[in-house]
Order: structure tokens, then sequence, then C-alpha cells
């Protein structure tokens, strides 16, 4: 097995340092519910999605 390639840029490998940033948001329950409904998968799979567009950069 060859060596592993290294990490692809992104927020959350870098040094921590003092430009480092973290934010939280309060969500309800109910509306992850009703994505999951709407569009089918779990609400984990709701959760995930969010998570994956909060941390995607742009």
């Amino acid at each position: 097995m060859g060596a592993a390639r290294p990490p692809a840029e992104s927020p959350l490998n870098v040094p921590i340092g003092a430009q480092r940033r973290f934010g939280t948001a309060t969500l309800d329950l109910e509306d992850f519910k009703t994505v999951r409904r709407y569009h089918g998968g779990t609400v984990n799979d709701v959760v995930l999605a969010v998570v994956a567009g909060a941390c995607a950069p742009g």
C-alpha cells in the first residue's frame, strides 16, 4: 500500500490561531423532519447535508 495523500484544504485542517472562528445555530427538529419527509432519507441525512453545506467553501 502506498503513502496516504495529504488531506484536501479545508478550514478544519489548518493550524489553530487567532483567526479561527466557531459558530453555532439553534434549529428546530421539526424542520429537519419536514425536509426528510419531502426528500426522503433520514433526519441524520438531512443533518449531514446541512453541516456539509455549512463547511463548503464559497
